[in-house]
């Protein structure tokens, strides 16, 4: 019947009546038990346009992320990126098995990669370097690059990855590029240990405790502004007018590039956070940074330091804890410290730190 009916009438049967660009497309959650974040068409189309100009995205590209649908990065450029741009896409069910996923890239004759550090570890480890042969840019995103890592994915594969800036909704703010070279033409697109410029349309500044903007090169409180900011993906009720904050801490350098991307500090906060003790950790460790996991103290109980085997030296990371921060009552043990074969990562690419936690409370039991 449908078919005999004016076209107005069935919009709104179907539809509900014509839509609007900030009609919700979708609704993301921000890690296990996070909360829902709602994106837009506008937001959502604006994001990808904006990475696909950076990027120099286009239908002869393929694109890989080592996650599920369900993670708000891999619903936006997993699911998304493939649909606007006609790019060819890999997915992997259980993307913590590296060489099945290396095998997936090569087959699929991806170019484009994002991952999280450990996804990026897993390759590192179990890909064979042929196999990704076909990438022209790797992105990490949702942690710290780390040195050691990136020479490690470089030294095997031949290519630098690169770090960028994802929000906790799947909003990519920043991203370092290739250099752009050519007869009389360089244009630099990467700086190391900065997450890189703000994509087109997205505008970023850096503001003191007093809400004041600050110099270039100096820390402060990250704030965004663009259609990218998401309906919830801020500390305030969006706009693409107005300065949202992003809850980071960072700064912007004199040529432009963004880094130090890190949680607000706490000035009541007697601890430092888990990535100041995981950075105070890895400083010291013979693998990639991914290596090593921390498990955050509580009130009464140390950190707990569970790390691959052979990647640091326990007794040489415990003295320069104490040396930094003291004597204090959350300074991991030698009972603290685990050595397990390999660290257990989600399906959408993250540490599990459920099942690391899982491990340690299994160790403890058989005593």
């Amino acid at each position: 019947l449908l078919f005999f009916l004016p076209s107005f009438i069935v919009d709104r049967l179907v539809a509900g009546g014509r839509g609007s660009v900030d009609d919700e497309a979708g609704v993301v959650f921000s890690g296990a038990g996070g909360p829902a974040l709602s994106l837009s068409h506008h937001h959502l189309l604006s994001n990808l346009r904006s990475l696909r100009e950076a990027a120099a995205v286009d239908r002869e590209d393929g694109v890989a992320l080592p996650t599920t649908w369900t993670d708000p990065v891999g619903f936006s450029l997993g699911l998304w990126l493939p649909l606007v741009t006609g790019t060819r896409a890999a997915w992997a069910q259980a993307p913590g098995r590296a060489r099945r996923y290396g095998n997936l890239i090569d087959r699929s004759r991806v170019t484009l990669l994002f991952a999280r550090p450990a996804a990026l570890h897993r390759l590192v480890v179990g890909s064979r370097p042929e196999r990704l042969g076909t990438l022209r840019m790797a992105t990490v995103y949702g942690g710290d690059l780390g040195e050691g890592l990136a020479a490690a994915f470089e030294s095997r594969f031949g290519l630098r990855p690169l770090g960028g800036w994802v929000s906790d909704g799947g909003s990519v703010l920043t991203l370092n590029t290739p250099d752009i070279r050519g007869p009389g033409v360089f244009q630099k697109g990467s700086e190391v240990d900065s997450v890189g410029h703000p994509l087109p349309g997205v505008a970023i500044r850096v503001i003191n405790r007093e809400g004041h903007p600050v110099d270039l090169g100096q820390e402060g409180n990250l704030q965004v502004r663009g259609p990218v900011v998401l309906m919830g993906d801020s500390t305030e009720t969006p706009s693409p007018k107005v300065w949202c904050s992003t809850g980071k801490w960072g700064q912007i350098d004199r040529n432009g590039f963004v880094s130090h991307v890190t949680h607000l500090p706490d000035t009541k906060e007697v601890r430092p956070a888990p990535d100041a003790v995981h950075r105070a950790v890895t400083a010291h460790c013979r693998g990639p940074e991914t290596a090593v996991a921390i498990l955050p103290s509580t009130a009464d109980l140390p950190w707990r330091v569970v790390y691959e085997s052979g990647s640091l030296d326990p007794a040489h990371v415990l003295a320069e804890l104490i040396l930094v921060y003291g004597q204090t009552p959350w300074i991991p043990r030698a009972e603290d410290m685990l050595e397990v074969e390999e660290l257990p990562i989600t399906g959408a690419g993250r540490r599990d730190y459920s099942a690391l936690r899982d491990r340690w409370n299994a160790m403890e039991a058989e005593g």
